[in-house]
């Protein structure tokens, strides 16, 4: 897979974005509780971060993961 720097960053970046969105929304329902309510979306939103974080590490390592 190529993409050329300045696209790889944007797209990182984008990721990175959307990522800490969702964990913002899951900080503000967890009204300052260690964890947040037990819910659909709730479950949604912490899985959408961690797959953006787990995006962000095969996009930023493809080169290793080619060979």
């Amino acid at each position: 897979m190529y993409i050329c720097k300045n696209d790889l960053d944007k797209l990182i970046h984008e990721m990175t974005r959307t990522a800490a969105t969702a964990v913002n929304l899951l900080a503000e329902a967890a009204e300052g509780e260690a964890s947040h309510v037990d819910s659909y979306m709730m479950g949604y939103l912490q899985g959408y971060a961690h797959g953006c974080d787990a995006a962000c590490a095969v996009v930023e390592n493809c080169e290793k993961l080619s060979s």
